[in-house]
């Protein structure tokens, strides 16, 4: 089962509903995530990912084209998931194992 640990961890990189559907039975309902979202007082999922793109303009090459940006954010972002996602699927597995 996730833990509250996961949900921050893929947080915002995840919607609640992108998490219910990628970890099912392991996870909590979309709802119960965005509430404990809404307590812990974080932004809107898909508030807070644009919060971070435009925030990523603060650090972007002056000199590449903003579309070229762009695309690098989101290459980044993509990576950015997957890598969170195998980082909490592996603990599942491991968690699964000590209690199987």
């Amino acid at each position: 089962m996730l833990t509250e640990k996961d949900y921050c961890y893929l947080y915002p990189f995840f919607s609640p509903n992108q998490i219910k559907a990628e970890f099912g039975e392991a996870s909590k309902s979309a709802r119960t995530i965005q509430r404990l979202y809404k307590d812990k007082g974080y932004q809107p999922q898909k508030q807070a990912l644009q919060t971070l793109i435009k925030s990523s303009v603060a650090i972007a090459d002056l000199e590449v084209p903003w579309k070229d940006w762009l695309d690098y954010v989101a290459e980044e972002i993509g990576l950015e998931r997957a890598y969170r996602k195998t980082v909490v699927r592996t603990r599942l597995r491991v968690m699964e194992g000590l209690y199987s």
